[in-house]
């Protein structure tokens, strides 16, 4: 939550219900991450300013950043499901509109995608999904009749 915090101190207060937090960077214990999966590190508690600060990138950024048109991108979003990752992905509203947002770790996962596995294949898969959107779109539309 404070980047260069070494320790942190609680006490309780002589006056009433209180306690006081003390961050200091060579006092007091130190402070430690809990163990994650995998023997991994996790945060206990993140604090977030500016949600634009995390998720930095627009869908355009994004596909400059990893060498791709912004459609291949989408597929290869499509096909990982990134915008189902809240580490990755984030619809920000500002005023009325809502944008989508990517963060950086965003494209660590596309490059390790693309490392695996075909963008010709991945597109081909994301092309075929999105006909079979639009024929399904085409058919609720007809009209039907009764004879």
């Amino acid at each position: 939550m404070f980047p260069g915090v070494a320790s942190i101190g609680i006490s309780e207060s002589l006056e009433g219900p209180t306690h006081t937090l003390r961050l200091t960077k060579s006092e007091g214990p130190t402070v430690d991450l809990t163990g994650g999966n995998g023997g991994h590190r996790r945060l206990l508690v993140e604090r977030r300013v500016n949600e634009l600060d995390v998720y930095s990138l627009g869908a355009k950024q994004l596909a400059q950043k990893v060498g791709l048109t912004p459609p291949k991108c989408r597929a290869v979003i499509d096909h990982r499901h990134l915008e189902r990752n809240p580490e990755l992905f984030k619809l920000i509203k500002i005023g009325g509109m809502k944008h989508a947002r990517y963060s950086p770790k965003a494209i660590r996962v596309i490059e390790e995608t693309l490392e695996t596995e075909s963008i010709d294949e991945i597109w081909s898969l994301y092309r075929e999904k999105q006909k079979r959107k639009q024929r399904e779109k085409r058919q609720r539309q007809q009209p039907k009749y009764r004879t």
